[in-house]
C-alpha cells in the first residue's frame, strides 16, 4: 500500500523550463520511495508532451499515472491518439484536487 499520494500538475515546458523539469524529478523520488503518484500535465506542458514523448514515457516506465489535458489545446484526433498518457479534462483535475489527503505540487 502506498504511503501517501502525490499529485504534480505540470504547467511548464517539459522539455526546457527548469521548474518542469525539477518536478518530474520530485514525482519519480516520490514514486521510488513507495508512494502513489499522479502527474497531470496541461497548459504549456501539453505541447513538449507531444514534441517529445520521452518524458512521458519515463514517467509511465516508473509507475507513475500520467494524465494528460488535451481540451483546451485544440488538439486534432491525430494528436490526441499520438499522446503517451492518459487523456483527462479539467473536471478530472479537480476531482484529484479533493482526494482525501492528497498532496498537491504545482509548476
Amino acid at each position: 500500500m502506498a504511503e501517501r499520494t502525490y499529485l504534480f500538475v505540470v504547467t511548464r515546458d517539459l522539455r526546457n523550463h527548469p521548474s518542469a523539469r525539477y518536478t518530474l524529478r520530485s514525482a519519480l523520488g516520490r514514486i521510488r520511495r513507495g508512494d502513489e503518484v499522479t502527474v497531470f500535465i496541461t497548459d504549456d506542458a501539453v505541447p513538449g508532451a507531444l514534441m517529445d514523448s520521452t518524458p512521458v514515457a519515463e514517467l509511465l516506465e516508473a509507475g507513475i499515472r500520467v494524465l494528460i489535458d488535451a481540451q483546451g489545446q485544440r488538439l486534432s484526433d491525430q494528436e490526441i491518439a499520438n499522446l503517451v498518457g492518459n487523456v483527462a479534462t479539467e473536471d478530472d483535475l479537480a476531482s484529484l484536487l479533493l482526494t482525501p489527503r492528497i498532496h498537491a505540487e504545482w509548476c
